[in-house]
């Protein structure tokens, strides 16, 4: 732990720990300063067996299926192969899970505005419409190009053009206008979903929950990328944010310890969305958006969930 400490600069701290039935130590999370999972260390009840295991991408709820980077009976070994200039394969998968747990909130939120997006649009896209592009019923072929930079390039006016490649033009730009006013209209329904601030809420999280809230300056900002014919950010400390803190995120042992305004808050929240689902329980178990009350959930079937409510 010491020398993962070390690597990660002091962001990582000892988690939950699992002692099986008292006997020995089965596994100790190493988790974010927020309490996220990042890396989990794994023994048999003789510490001859030992594995350092971290998530792919952002999974830490996938961590019981998470990348097996590291298997020894040694423990020198894999204190050495978590040294600050270690290059072995399981210290640069941990640097970066180190970093998706930081990620984690952001990339789940980017994760969200692009379902949001599809849903309103009735399909996936990754960017704003263009002219030309498949899904008009055919691509723009090279005939209608030629013809195109023709006239942009002044070598003949648009009247020398031929009816038929007018007819052609004019059918994929009717199309490109139409999916333009589409992608637009999903794109203020997702500003409208996004407006104000959210609470944060994930239960299952270490053994405890997570929470704080945000407001809405990386969502709105998001979506400007995407209006702009950008894809969505990635979401990256010092390059794009999509959680801007407006109460920051910490995890706490259970959800009576949250503090109580905090607490009041996300409970008065899920109370509202559990009126609105017309549902028994509080807690939404699936992956869903609820566009009216401007809240959402990212479900995972180990058991965790994050929530985003309307603050």
């Amino acid at each position: 732990m010491a020398n993962a400490y070390n690597r990660a600069e002091g962001r990582v701290r000892i988690g939950a720990i699992d002692t099986a039935a008292d006997t020995y130590i089965k596994s100790v999370y190493i988790v974010t300063t927020e309490g996220v999972p990042v890396a989990e260390v794994t023994s048999n009840s003789t510490y001859t067996d030992i594995y350092f295991n971290t998530s792919a991408g952002n999974s830490f709820v996938r961590h019981k299926s998470g990348w097996r980077r590291l298997n020894t009976g040694n423990p020198k070994y894999l204190q050495n192969k978590l040294s600050v200039k270690s290059q072995h394969e399981a210290a640069e998968s941990f640097d970066s899970a180190v970093a998706d747990g930081y990620a984690w909130v952001g990339i789940e939120l980017r994760g969200m505005i692009d379902r949001l997006v599809d849903q309103a649009m009735g399909e996936g896209i990754t960017r704003a419409p263009m002219f030309g592009e498949g899904g008009y019923g055919h691509s723009i072929d090279a005939s209608l190009i030629t013809v195109m930079a023709r006239v942009f390039a002044g070598e003949m006016s648009a009247h020398e053009v031929s009816i038929s490649h007018r007819t052609e033009f004019q059918r994929l730009f009717n199309a490109y206008t139409d999916k333009r006013e589409k992608f637009n209209g999903a794109l203020s329904k997702a500003v409208e979903f996004l407006t104000g601030e959210k609470w944060i809420f994930a239960n299952n999280v270490n053994g405890g929950v997570f929470a704080g809230a945000i407001n809405d300056t990386g969502l709105l900002a998001a979506i400007e990328k995407y209006k702009s014919g950008e894809p969505l950010p990635t979401q990256q400390k010092g390059h794009f944010d999509y959680a801007v803190n407006t109460i920051p995120f910490k995890w706490y042992p259970s959800f009576e310890r949250i503090p109580d305004e905090i607490r009041n808050g996300i409970e008065f929240s899920l109370a509202m969305l559990k009126t609105h689902r017309n549902a028994d329980s509080l807690l939404p178990n699936c992956t869903d958006i609820w566009q009216e009350m401007g809240c959402a959930s990212m479900f995972n079937h180990h058991g965790a969930a994050l929530y985003v409510l309307a603050k």
